[in-house]
């Protein structure tokens, strides 16, 4: 069977990598007594699959991992038995039971993620300028980034990327609009879609879009939070990967 859970990551792990994140919770499963389901082969190991990766610095009140288990759990015992493990900065919030033959990847499953970003400007703006600056740039016929390129293979490549490449976001949001501007702080609401398993940081919309008005933020106040991941039901609404 395979238990597909719902965690947070916030506090001081923000800053904890994705692949230390891994690592970290292939120990708390040993330590939980996890019974865990392994690959074949010469170098087996446990077969655990998580949703996109967070960057570095980014928290989030809604992340998934799945994990493959060689006998049946009870989700409450799960549940608990990785609460008493893993740090306090990742609570493990539900968990359900999935067949992996008939499941799709949580990758596979993504089609939308909700982000809350905040930060202060430099020079405050009324609300309804913010509004329209907003409008404005959802009006466009496209939004041009330059996206990183996928790394290289091959001898010597090691840490080298192909060449940046124009992408139109525009596509891919879903819904971009200012939820608060008071005490000079700004908070948007930035909900980008996944299709085809590609996806868009939401920091380089945000830098698009102040890029364009000329707009400039305190770089130490950027909070960058993703909310939910959402998954597209028989009927195509959003719904949450634990349902």
């Amino acid at each position: 069977m395979m238990i597909r859970a719902k965690y947070t990551k916030t506090g001081h792990l923000v800053y904890l990598s994705h692949l230390d994140l891994v690592r970290l919770f292939e120990r708390a499963f040993r330590r939980a007594s996890i019974p865990l389901a392994f690959t074949q082969g010469f170098n087996p190991h446990p077969i655990i699959a998580f949703a996109a990766p967070l960057s570095v610095g980014i928290s989030s009140t809604s992340e998934y991992v799945e994990v493959v288990l060689s006998e049946a759990m009870d989700p409450t015992v799960f549940i608990a038995r990785m609460n008493d493990t893993l740090p306090n900065d990742i609570r493990i919030l539900a968990a359900v039971q999935k067949d992996e033959k008939t499941t799709l990847s949580l990758m596979q499953e993504a089609a939308l993620m909700d982000y809350r970003l905040s930060f202060r400007l430099e020079n405050p703006v009324p609300d309804q300028k913010l509004e329209e600056l907003i409008n404005r740039f959802l009006s466009q016929d496209q939004v041009i980034i330059l996206k990183k390129g996928k790394p290289l293979k091959g001898k010597n490549r090691y840490g080298k990327t192909s060449k940046q490449k124009p992408v139109d976001v525009l596509p891919l949001i879903k819904s971009f609009q200012l939820v608060n501007n008071e005490t000079d702080l700004t908070e948007i609401q930035l909900s980008i879609q996944v299709i085809n398993q590609e996806t868009v940081k939401p920091i380089l919309i945000l830098e698009k879009w102040l890029g364009e008005n000329n707009l400039t933020i305190r770089k130490e106040t950027l909070l960058i939070e993703r909310r939910e991941i959402y998954r597209l039901d028989p009927q195509q609404k959003y719904v949450s990967m634990i349902s």
